[in-house]
């Protein structure tokens, strides 16, 4: 691994450790995973101090990179920075949201592991695009040193004890945004592009990525509601779809921000005219499941058949492919009946 450092005076190669003993931070090239466990065990008092800082996920914040061109300097969920002088080559992705990304923007090539969920076409928009040569990875700490990455990229769920003993482990780590927006999850792809060095693939899908302008002058009153109780209000992505494809999210007249519980009485109370539906059954079954209750009966958006399932996995990704879902609710938003 010689594509970054933690300082300028350590040496390029290798694994740096954040926390050496004295003088400046040493780096092994093939230090075995087991000894870096160990290390994280012996510190002193002031070494203590500093990790203490771990333990608060309130302290973890999302990298940024500096720097035009190489060398970059990353800047860690805690503030440390590391400078690569090239792209990394060995590349830990640890959220299935980096998996997309990275396959999306030609960087495969530099990825040595992605999650274990990067396979599920339920779950995953790249399903079958990695080589079985990429090592699918659980989130444990084990498997993720063995690989000997010279980057590792977690998000903002990822367990604040693997961040911890990633960063003990003197790995770099790049901690994505919480995506709230359609704006963060561009920030999160442009950040991973110009640290492996694909802008120019990065540029071609953001200017794919269009908002139509909606010329909806009195907004339908749209529901997003998964059978199961749930719904979505301000703060999430599928928020965000609904007003850019010209409706208005029934959510807001309770006030209550992103992803919440919803039993049938308070979704009906909300009075939509149109439905969402979004859950893990059919297409077919689940607006027929709903129009079929007694008690939606006198809903506007089952009175009028304007029903519609959405499925795919883009509705639960946090990259760039969410972004398909607004094709699919604009679609759903312009039907005069059910779409199952």
């Amino acid at each position: 691994m010689n594509s970054m450092k933690k300082s300028s005076n350590m040496p390029a190669k290798g694994v740096c450790s954040r926390w050496a003993l004295s003088g400046p931070a040493t780096c092994k090239s093939a230090m075995h995973p087991v000894w870096l466990l160990l290390g994280l065990l012996f510190i002193s008092p002031v070494q203590a101090e500093s990790r203490a800082g771990l333990l608060s996920d309130g302290l973890l914040k999302a990298s940024e990179l500096h720097g035009e061109g190489f060398p970059k300097q990353l800047v860690d969920p805690l503030g440390g920075t590391v400078l690569f002088q090239q792209p990394p080559q060995r590349i830990v992705s640890v959220t299935l949201a980096s998996d997309e990304m990275l396959a999306d923007l030609g960087a495969m090539p530099a990825v040595v592991g992605v999650t274990h969920l990067v396979d599920n076409p339920d779950l995953s928009n790249v399903a079958g695009r990695y080589p079985a040569a990429v090592t699918r990875v659980g989130g444990d700490i084990e498997s993720i040193l063995a690989l000997q990455p010279d980057l590792v990229i977690v998000a903002s769920y990822t367990r604040i004890e693997t961040v911890r003993l990633l960063l003990g482990a003197g790995l770099p780590v790049l901690r994505l945004k919480a995506p709230e927006t359609l704006a963060d999850l561009k920030a999160n792809l442009w950040l991973l592009a110009e640290l492996t060095g694909h802008q120019d693939r990065a540029r071609i899908i953001t200017n794919s990525l269009h908002i139509p302008k909606s010329t909806e002058v009195d907004p339908p009153r749209v529901l997003y509601y998964d059978l199961s109780g749930s719904s979505v209000g301000p703060g999430d992505l599928t928020h965000e779809l609904i007003s850019l494809a010209g409706g208005y999210n029934v959510m807001l007249d309770t006030g209550l921000k992103g992803f919440q519980p919803l039993n049938t009485e308070q979704a009906i109370s909300l009075q939509p005219e149109i439905i969402l539906l979004s859950g893990w059954a059919t297409q077919t079954e689940a607006v027929n499941r709903l129009l079929a209750e007694p008690a939606w009966q006198h809903v506007p958006a089952v009175e009028q058949r304007r029903v519609c399932a959405l499925t795919g996995a883009w509705r639960s990704s946090a990259s760039h492919f969410r972004w398909q879902g607004l094709a699919k609710i604009s679609a759903c938003l312009k039907a005069q009946e059910s779409l199952p």
